[in-house]
């Protein structure tokens, strides 16, 4: 009375082995999607990185051209200050009415 029925146990070992299974190529499935989501974020940290690196290369090289540019506005702003004056026509000693530029470098 107390031997339990063998088809039965027999569904249930069945039973577990596939749940077993089952629940072993769930893990399965869970380790290569984390693996494969490592990779994933892995080769986008370092595509962000190239980007940003090359980016860095190019704003360095703008930076290089716009720094130039301010150097050369820079060094257009304190050229020397040239002054023009009119002298009138009595002062300098024209008679036919022209008209004399002088420039003058004020340092």
């Amino acid at each position: 009375m107390c031997i339990p029925d063998t088809k039965e146990n027999k569904k249930r070992k069945r039973n577990c082995k596939y749940q077993r299974a089952w629940r072993q190529s769930k893990q399965d499935l869970k380790k290569k999607d984390s693996k494969e989501e490592k990779t994933k974020k892995r080769r986008e940290k370092r595509r962000v990185y190239y980007q940003r690196t090359k980016s860095l290369k190019a704003n360095d090289k703008n930076v290089e051209e716009l720094s130039q540019k301010k150097l050369d506005d820079l060094q257009i702003y304190h050229k020397p200050f040239v002054s023009v004056l009119e002298i009138s026509d009595d002062d300098a000693g024209n008679d036919d009415g022209e008209r004399v530029v002088e420039i003058m470098n004020e340092n």
